[in-house]
């Protein structure tokens, strides 16, 4: 066996930190966006959508009744 070198040292290299950057989107610290939500704004959104889901309804219960079975005896 031999002896040890005299310019071999035990000390070790730092390794390169595997931690993000310190930034408010790393660490996920974002503000986040707060809708105003009252009456005003809620209210006349609602009605707009019925208003769309009942003529879509309408619509699709015309066009359901103009629908003619016919029916294949074999």
């Amino acid at each position: 066996m031999r002896p040890p070198s005299s310019n071999f040292t035990n000390k070790h290299e730092p390794l390169p930190s595997q931690r993000p950057d310190n930034t408010a989107f790393t660490q996920q610290r974002l503000p986040a966006w707060q809708p105003l939500l009252s009456a005003s704004i809620i209210l006349p959104f609602f009605f707009l959508a019925g208003l769309t889901f009942v003529g879509i309804g309408i619509g699709l219960y015309y066009s359901s009744n103009n629908i003619k079975e016919t029916e294949v005896s074999i």
